[in-house]
């Protein structure tokens, strides 16, 4: 994990002069499914016939990051919210249903998308083609698939500056995981979405005329402050059980900002990883030993930021904005601000800051309050 988190950030610091000279389009897209996220079906070893089903289609709403490659190829990634909809009920022998219970199952899709636009002046038609990630939160007894492959076709239209893209898509997921309750969800997906955005040109002679840059690099650091809250011991059959924060490792990322001089917004990935040791202890038994584990964390921050108009060197700078957290184990949002400086070294922007995040509460008590010292490095 740790040589792919290296691999990345040295992937993202130093990227392509090819990559670079190229547009970056950052917007949103919604739509809904054409399809039901779970087939109608009968619980498996239920005596009492209850069956699963969904009640309505879903709807989808995220973020599209599209990087536009030479000859008509872009490549595409987003980040969509999906809630499946998962009804429960009891069959009764004349077909009615009683004890209905609406059950979602929380969803986030990452689909990976090389694309290819025919050229046809202001509207291009394109096909897109990947695969497909998706992490689940609230399961409420199922167990959806982590990976799938998509396709789609769709047409690209201009309006003052902005891209419209409607687009339909299919997608294949691979057959679910062992479910306690043995639901399934449909391995097949057909969705109509629409998605809007707006082309960021990146650092060349037409970018600096409208002050409008984007730089790629990598985001490093550490953490300030404790992952988990404390916890009072806690005593099991006479053995004493202390929750103690482990060491801290270093927390990295790729990390993207567009925006102009002054102001930007700051979109990184960032891995993290959750330690902790339990420390048992026993009058009876000397040496009950130390319990170790950790949790594997990315957090998604999208920060807006505003540098000071000072020496061109040394420019501080603030930023606020959410962030975002998976798996689904944790709390998932947070609020974030920081401040630091951004330094000029040649083409390389160095940007030390400290960073400060409020994490909603969650039931596996980590820190709901977030320190971190960040170095930035970006081309």
């Amino acid at each position: 994990m740790r040589n792919s988190i290296l691999f990345i950030c040295a992937a993202t610091l130093i990227p392509p002069p090819a990559i670079l000279a190229q547009n970056l389009s950052v917007g949103v897209l919604a739509g809904g499914s054409l399809t039901k996220s779970f087939p109608t079906d009968s619980l498996p070893g239920d005596p009492l016939g209850s069956i699963f089903y969904s009640q309505s289609r879903d709807y989808l709403a995220g973020g599209t990051v599209e990087i536009r490659l030479p000859a008509s190829f872009s490549l595409e990634v987003d980040g969509i919210f999906r809630k499946l909809h998962l009804t429960m009920a009891g069959l009764e022998p004349n077909g009615a249903l009683n004890s209905v219970s609406p059950s979602p199952v929380i969803t986030w899709e990452f689909p990976i998308l090389a694309k290819y636009h025919f050229e046809r002046g202001t509207v291009r038609p394109f096909v897109e083609a990947g695969p497909s990630f998706r992490t689940a939160g609230n399961l409420n007894g199922a167990n959806p698939s982590h990976s799938g492959i998509t396709a789609g076709a769709g047409v690209e239209m201009r309006v003052r500056g902005f891209a419209i893209a409607p687009a339909i898509r299919y997608t294949r997921w691979q057959a679910d995981g062992k479910a306690i309750e043995g639901l399934q969800t449909a391995p097949d997906q057909v969705e109509l979405l629409a998605e809007f955005s707006r082309a960021f040109q990146s650092e060349s002679p037409s970018a600096n005329a409208t002050g409008r840059r984007i730089s790629l690099g990598a985001t490093v650091g550490v953490s300030l402050t404790d992952d988990y809250q404390y916890q009072a011991p806690v005593v099991l059959g006479g053995v004493t059980q202390t929750l103690r924060t482990g060491v801290h490792d270093a927390i990295a990322g790729p990390m993207a900002e567009f925006g102009t001089a002054n102001w930007s917004v700051e979109v990184g990935a960032v891995y993290r990883s959750l330690r902790q040791n339990v420390i048992l202890t026993s009058s009876s038994m000397p040496g009950a030993g130390t319990e170790t584990g950790h949790l594997s964390t990315w957090e998604f921050p999208v920060l807006g930021k505003y540098k000071l108009p000072l020496a061109p060197s040394a420019r501080p700078f603030v930023e606020a904005g959410p962030s975002f957290r998976i798996p689904w184990s944790v709390s998932n949002f947070g609020i974030a601000i920081g401040i630091g400086v951004q330094t000029q070294l040649g083409k390389l922007k160095i940007s030390p800051e400290t960073r400060y995040t409020r994490w909603q509460r969650d039931g596996q008590g980590t820190g709901v309050d977030q320190l971190e010292l960040l170095f930035g490095f970006a081309l």
